[in-house]
C-alpha cells in the first residue's frame, strides 16, 4: 500500500511539472486545459494553441536574431571605422615622413651650396633647421662633402669648426685638429702620441692627389700654418713624400700642394715650407691632377716649379699674374733669380 501511495505521489509531481507555468484559475487563450479526475490526469491542448506557441517562439527568436544582426552590423561598422582611422593615420604618418624626407633633402642641397662657398652662416642655418652634421649622404659622411670640395679659402677651417660646435662626431681627433687648424689640440695630442706624426691619409681631392698623404700635406693643401708649425716642431720632415697610385704616379712633397692653389690660397704655407728648406729639385714621375673630375689632367715628370707653371692650362682656371708671382718666388728660392716676366698677361692671348 505504501508503495502504491508513493507511486501516485510521483505521478502527481510529474503532472504538476508538466502543467507548471500555465497559472491557476481561468485559462487564457491558447493555454492547455487539464481534464480527468482521479488517477491519471490528461491535458488537452486547445485548438490553435500550437500555432500560437510557434508564432510566439518565432517572434522571440526573430527578435533575438535581429538583435544579433544589429550587434554584428554595429561591430562591423565599428571595425570598418577603426580600420579607416588606422588607414588615415598610416597615410598621415607616410605624408609626414615624406615631408620630413623632402625637407632633409632640401637642407642637404642648401648645406652643399654653403660648403661650396665656404659659408659658416649658411651651414649653421641648415643645422639649426634640424639637419645633423653626422648625416650620411650617398653612403658617405656629410663632412666629406666639405673636405673634398674644390674651393679653397681661409673660411674652410671655420666651416669645419661650425660642424664640430654643432655635434660633429669625428673619430680621428688628430686629423680633426689639422682640419680645424687647432694647434693647441694637435700639440697636446702629439705630446701624448708622437708616433702620430707618421700617420698617412688618403682623401678624395679635386686637385693635387692626396694618396697616403701626411698631416703636413693636408696643412699645405688647406693652408693651415698653425698646425704646420706644430708638426715641424715635433719633427715632421718638410720633404716627406705622399704615396703612389696604381701607375706609380705621385710621391710629391707638401710644397707641391701650395704652388697651384686657387687665388694663391696657400701662399703662407708656401713661405713656411721654403723657410724650412723645402726641396724644389724633387721631380716626380707624374701627377694626375683632379682625378675623376671633368678637369682631370695628366702632368708628367714634374717638380714644384714646373708644376706651378701648369697653372697656365685653361682647366686650372688660374690668373696669369698669380701664377707668375709663385713662379718668381720659387725661382728666387731655387736659383737666387729675381726675374719678373713683363708680358703678363700675355698680349698675344688677350687679342
Amino acid at each position: 500500500m505504501e508503495q502504491a501511495k508513493k507511486k501516485k505521489k510521483k505521478k502527481k509531481k510529474k503532472i504538476k511539472k508538466k502543467n507548471r507555468g500555465f497559472g491557476e484559475g481561468k485559462l487564457e487563450k491558447g493555454e492547455p486545459k487539464k481534464i480527468g479526475g482521479k488517477g491519471k490526469k490528461k491535458t488537452k491542448t486547445p485548438a490553435g494553441a500550437c500555432q500560437g506557441w510557434t508564432e510566439k517562439r518565432k517572434e522571440q527568436g526573430g527578435g533575438k536574431k535581429k538583435k544579433r544582426k544589429k550587434e554584428k552590423e554595429k561591430k562591423k561598422r565599428k571595425g570598418e571605422k577603426k580600420k579607416k582611422k588606422k588607414k588615415e593615420k598610416k597615410k598621415k604618418r607616410k605624408k609626414k615622413k615624406k615631408k620630413k624626407k623632402k625637407k632633409k633633402m632640401d637642407l642637404i642641397q642648401k648645406i652643399k651650396i654653403a660648403f661650396e662657398t665656404h659659408s659658416p652662416e649658411g651651414i649653421k642655418k641648415c643645422l639649426d633647421q634640424g639637419l645633423s652634421p653626422n648625416e650620411i649622404v650617398d653612403g658617405r659622411p656629410l663632412v666629406d662633402e666639405l673636405i673634398n670640395m674644390y674651393f679653397r679659402s681661409p673660411l674652410f677651417k671655420i666651416c669645419m669648426q661650425t660642424l664640430v660646435e654643432n655635434g660633429l662626431q669625428f673619430e680621428d681627433k688628430i686629423l680633426l685638429a689639422v682640419l680645424t687648424d687647432d694647434a693647441v689640440s694637435l700639440d697636446q695630442q702629439l705630446s701624448d702620441k708622437l708616433e702620430a706624426i707618421y700617420n698617412k691619409y688618403t682623401l678624395q681631392c679635386t686637385f693635387t692627389p692626396l694618396i697616403d698623404a701626411s698631416l703636413l700635406h693636408l696643412c699645405a693643401e688647406y693652408n693651415h700654418t698653425a698646425c704646420a708649425y706644430i708638426l715641424l716642431k715635433h719633427g715632421v720632415d718638410v720633404n716627406t713624400k705622399a704615396g703612389l697610385d696604381d701607375h706609380g704616379f705621385g710621391g710629391q712633397s707638401p710644397i707641391f700642394h701650395t704652388v697651384n692653389q686657387h687665388n694663391n690660397n696657400s701662399k703662407e704655407m708656401l713661405e713656411l715650407l721654403l723657410s724650412h728648406g723645402a726641396d724644389l729639385t724633387l721631380t716626380v714621375k707624374g701627377l694626375i691632377w683632379g682625378k675623376g673630375y671633368d678637369w682631370e689632367t695628366f702632368i708628367p715628370s714634374v717638380n714644384p716649379i714646373s708644376y706651378a707653371m701648369m697653372g697656365l692650362l685653361p682647366q686650372f682656371q688660374r690668373k696669369e699674374d698669380q701664377i707668375y708671382q709663385v713662379v718668381s718666388q720659387l725661382q728666387k728660392a731655387r736659383y737666387g733669380s729675381e726675374y719678373k716676366p713683363g708680358n703678363v698677361p700675355n698680349r698675344y692671348l688677350t687679342v
